[in-house]
């Protein structure tokens, strides 16, 4: 039994590039000094990555996991979590994530 591939909406990669671009007004005009502008460039980073990794794999699961991952990375970046065993348990965390929510 094959499962029908869905196209892909355009209007993901439109949303992908408008995030992108406030993302990237945001930015330049706006200096990280308070906690809600940071918090705020973080929203930014997971909502433009979520629509850009939506039109790429054509897979909300996959999307959200990989924006989230990619969002915490950063996160664990800006608190000087540098180890290379936080990236490894990110990794392991996402793909046990995916393992645990695949249809098989």
């Amino acid at each position: 039994m094959r499962h029908e591939k869905r196209p892909r909406s355009v209007w993901w990669l439109v949303l992908g590039i408008t995030s992108f671009s406030v993302f990237a007004w945001f930015v330049n005009s706006f200096e990280p000094i308070s906690a809600s502008k940071l918090a705020l460039f973080f929203i930014l980073i997971c909502v433009s990555s979520f629509w850009t990794l939506l039109y790429l794999f054509n897979n909300v699961r996959r999307s959200v996991l990989l924006s989230l991952g990619a969002t915490t990375y950063l996160l664990l970046r800006y608190l000087n979590l540098r180890e290379p065993l936080y990236l490894i348990l990110l990794l392991a965390c996402l793909t046990s994530l995916e393992l645990l929510l695949s249809k098989k």
